[in-house]
């Protein structure tokens, strides 16, 4: 990340909700209306912003309007803003992007092609070797809210360990974030997304080693457009997302993202995420 970058993202983060990645040239701000997109949290605010650069910028070119990428503090926080439809267009987890089509008429636009699983990391040299061997211990997790936590909380109770009864869970901001505080002996074992380690410093993952996972998912990342988009813009900014993935810029990003190329979704795609969402329902509707 550049340094007029990274002044960029804390100023507006001391005197806004969102969190500006990035800006357009002074000339195409003048010409067309902004472009924001708001990103759920599920890695840190630089990561996040690091990763999507590139697609920021295909954007703002190929639509030529200054593009914008936001995000919030908390996944909570998050899911609040879109109910609200402070974000015209949204990157977010699958079960955040169902519960905004469900109930809050968002038009799901592309998906990401990568599947969706946790795996439980311990130390290498760890006792560990299964779930089971959890019992009475300390296990970080993302957000509560998290799709990947829950998840691993069905995994933990399928393996006869209920989650903060016989083993004590650690919501830590991000993937990353929980994957670190095993590094650290903060707790003993994390769950993240299998691919997490793969975006982490060069050395931390092979000090972590895997003895469970959990499901199985075939939705990854939405991206959604709020129900005041027109049809038509919409259906502009689904193309020039889906064209993203044809650029060299695009390759690349999947190939260090491990995101899996991009692809059209329709409702009936993701109705297999309806189970998790009188959870997140309940979670959000609690003060």
């Amino acid at each position: 990340m550049t340094t007029s970058l990274c002044r960029r993202i804390l100023l507006w983060a001391l005197v806004s909700t969102l969190t500006v990645a990035a800006g357009p040239s002074t000339a195409l701000a003048e010409q067309n209306p902004r472009l924001d997109i708001g990103i759920a949290p599920y890695y840190s605010t630089q990561l996040l912003f690091q990763q999507y650069e590139p697609l920021r910028a295909h954007l703002e070119q190929v639509l030529q309007r200054p593009t914008y990428l936001g995000t919030a503090k908390d996944f909570r926080t998050f899911a609040l803003r879109t109910r609200a439809h402070d974000y015209p267009y949204i990157i977010t987890v699958p079960h955040f992007g169902r519960l905004a089509q469900v109930d809050d008429g968002y038009q799901p636009l592309a998906q990401m092609k990568a599947m969706l699983q946790g795996v439980f990391v311990v130390k290498k040299d760890d006792r560990a070797t299964t779930l089971a061997d959890l019992k009475g211990r300390v296990v970080a997790t993302p957000d509560r809210l998290a799709i990947i936590t829950l998840m691993g909380e069905q995994a933990l109770t399928e393996a006869g360990l209920g989650p903060d009864r016989t083993v004590r869970i650690v919501p830590k901001p991000t993937h990353n974030a929980a994957a670190l505080s095993v590094i650290s002996g903060e707790v003993d074992a994390a769950l993240v997304w299998h691919s997490t380690m793969a975006s982490m410093e060069s050395g931390i993952a092979d000090d972590l080693r895997i003895i469970g996972t959990t499901v199985t998912l075939p939705t990854f990342v939405l991206f959604l457009a709020a129900p005041e988009i027109p049809a038509a813009e919409a259906a502009t900014m689904r193309a020039a997302i889906l064209g993203f993935g044809e650029t060299d810029e695009g390759r690349a990003f999947f190939r260090r993202t491990a995101y899996g190329g991009l692809a059209p979704v329709s409702a009936d795609e993701i109705s297999h995420l309806d189970v998790y969402l009188p959870s997140v329902r309940r979670a959000l509707d609690r003060p």
